[in-house]
């Protein structure tokens, strides 16, 4: 049956001999074949990912966007449960037109590996993961950061801004764990049955006041950042990036003054001067119960995120130090790679070009995949041409940069050998050519704290290689202060990208 219901019949001419069923099938694969096939792999980043909410994401903003670029509707689309040599997995399908003009037959897969780290990271792995990462960082930012890259040492000098942040994020996370400490003492005593108010009162108080103070400026934070995210939705009026950003560091400097203030309270001068001001007193004595309730509810909060979120981290990215993770992390790195071997394995229906996508800690994953590719590409009798029909690595809300910072061993600690070795498992920092004739673009915005524009992996000194290099393109509508890392799947920039390169 035609598109149109039409039936489809070949008619030969007198004279002609018919041809051979042989004949009719090869000419059949050739038209089939004249459509392009192109693979998209997606990564999730860290968090309770649920399956398939990636791929979906990912595959409702590429129909959008490919309706709104080719101005033709996607005809239907397909979900499909697929098999890629022995392996079973589940794509969406659908067919559209690039930007050449040609039909292409996309198939969008996802790498998911959320339920590998459930349930794999406490509190306390994250604790002295964070606490590791800012000393090292720290160490790292003494007498310049160096990096062994293109066969060469690569100075990227002091890197005063990350220094800067590191100090910020240490305070922070030093202001959190006493805050948590204190909560912890004063619920003890309260269920023993003492009474710290009546004990330290001038103290408690101001501790009370303070903690008030805190959960009253996250909690007015925390709407009017939800109320801007709402209002910055694509397609609708979007608020100007300076005014957005203008909020950051405001931000910041709220909670770090209000973090300084929480380690003053504890001094007898700051209490006796605070006992002084009836308004305190009054906030001490009253709402006593709700502050102290408030702060243990955000107190559970923040340990489900710092485990569920950053403790995805923490098991992932390799660290500077041997861990009790690093069999985990194996088979986070197994899991994408077979899906994505397979993807550039098939052999009856091949694909033409392969995408390969990851967001946030997604992205690192994705970045060792390649890597792990293209090594196993050049090892292999029977090589899948991973540098060839790869079309694009798309990075977006990606901490690459600060993993290669801040987890990098400090240059004094090692040897040109040795950089010169874990370079040779990352052949896109190994060389220009052939490796870095495969597009990669990464997709940053300021106000997102997890990503950044990368700088750690081109040769700063060489410019010959232009077109070879990392493409940072930020995303201008990705502006909400802190939410920002979450605000790349509303908006186009991520989808046009690789519309593009279909």
């Amino acid at each position: 049956m035609g598109r149109w219901g039409g039936i489809k019949r070949r008619v030969a001419f007198p004279g002609e001999k018919p041809a051979p069923k042989a004949a009719l099938r090869a000419e059949k694969g050739k038209a089939r074949r004249a459509k392009r096939r192109v693979a998209v792999l997606i990564t999730h980043g860290m968090g309770q990912q649920l399956p398939f909410e990636t791929l979906d994401a990912l595959a409702e903003g590429l129909i959008a966007t490919a309706q709104v670029q080719s101005r033709q509707k996607v005809p239907d689309v397909r979900a499909v449960t697929a098999r890629l040599g022995d392996l079973t997995t589940q794509r969406v399908e659908f067919d559209t037109r690039n930007k050449a003009g040609e039909d292409v037959e996309v198939h969008v897969y996802e790498g998911y590996w959320a339920p590998l780290t459930e349930g794999q990271v406490s509190l306390k792995d994250v604790m002295g993961f964070l606490f590791g990462a800012a000393g090292n960082g720290l160490r790292n930012t003494v007498g310049g950061f160096k990096r062994w890259m293109f066969g060469k040492e690569v100075d990227f000098g002091g890197q005063p801004w990350a220094r800067l942040s590191l100090l910020l994020a240490a305070f922070l996370l030093l202001s959190l764990t006493g805050l948590n400490a204190v909560i912890a003492c004063f619920s003890a005593d309260h269920i023993l049955g003492g009474d710290p108010g009546a004990r330290f009162p001038e103290r408690y108080q101001a501790l009370t006041f303070v903690a008030g103070c805190f959960g009253a400026v996250s909690i007015l934070t925390g709407a009017v950042l939800y109320w801007l995210s709402k209002l910055n939705r694509f397609g609708e009026r979007h608020l100007r990036r300076p005014v957005l950003l203008g909020l950051f560091w405001p931000l910041i400097a709220a909670w770090t003054v209000l973090g300084l203030f929480w380690w003053v309270a504890a001094c007898p001068w700051f209490a006796a001067w605070l006992d002084q001001c009836p308004f305190a007193r009054e906030v001490a004595e009253e709402g006593w119960l709700y502050i102290w309730g408030l702060l243990a509810l955000g107190s559970w909060v923040v340990k489900l995120f710092l485990v569920e979120y950053v403790g995805d981290v923490a098991a992932y990215v390799s660290s500077h130090s041997l861990d009790k993770f690093n069999d985990l992390r194996l088979r986070i790195k197994a899991t994408v790679f077979a899906i994505a071997k397979a993807i550039y394995a098939q052999k009856d229906q091949p694909y033409d070009g392969v995408i390969l996508a990851g967001h946030s800690l997604g992205s690192v994953i994705t970045y060792d995949t390649l890597n792990a590719l293209i090594n196993d590409d050049a090892l292999s009798t029977a090589p899948l041409r991973v540098l060839r029909r790869t079309r694009l690595l798309l990075t977006f809300g990606s901490p690459l940069d600060k993993t290669a910072f801040i987890f990098a061993n400090q240059w004094a600690d090692t040897t040109a050998t040795r950089e010169a070795l874990a370079a040779s498992l990352q052949p896109l920092i190994l060389a220009y050519e052939p490796f870095r004739q495969i597009d990669w673009v990464n997709v940053y915005s300021i106000s997102d704290i997890v990503s950044n524009w990368l700088k750690f992996y081109d040769d700063k000194d060489d410019r010959q290689y232009g077109r070879f290099r990392v493409q940072n393109r930020p995303d201008r509508r990705a502006v909400t202060p802190l939410l920002a890392h979450i605000e790349y799947w509303r908006n186009e920039e991520v989808f046009r990208h690789i519309y593009e390169h279909l």
